[in-house]
């Protein structure tokens, strides 16, 4: 399961869902094997909340719509939307700098979220 860290805590993905700015539609990917496309074709998840999750199009294109949560003490703490964002924005740049260090050029239009602890 994807996860980041954020003020010391490891938040959870429960949701993985992109914006596409070009049509206006949301995509969401909810199983392992679930792959959409948003209508116009721009931008598509796959992979659902798993490790493998994958997010397809171009980086211009996409606002992150992600949701994650911490569990603490049986209470529930949600990851506000523009520290999502942000993690997301961190995760590409850091999945291209990753993709350049093993001498593979980044073609800035698929990666795949990596588990951060």
């Amino acid at each position: 399961m994807s996860s980041l860290l954020f003020g010391g805590i490891k938040y959870t993905q429960t949701r993985h869902a992109i914006y596409c700015k070009l049509c206006k539609h949301t995509v969401e990917s909810k199983d392992n094997y679930d792959f959409k496309m948003c209508p116009c074709g721009s931008v598509g998840v796959d992979g659902g909340i798993g490790p493998s999750n994958r997010i397809l199009g171009s980086l211009e294109n996409i606002e992150q719509r992600s949701v994650y949560c911490a569990h603490i003490n049986g209470k529930k703490f949600w990851l506000p939307d523009e520290v999502s964002q942000t993690a997301h924005l961190n995760m590409v740049a850091k999945y291209k700098q990753n993709v350049k260090v093993q001498g593979r050029e980044a073609q800035g239009n698929n990666y795949t979220s990596e588990e951060t602890t």
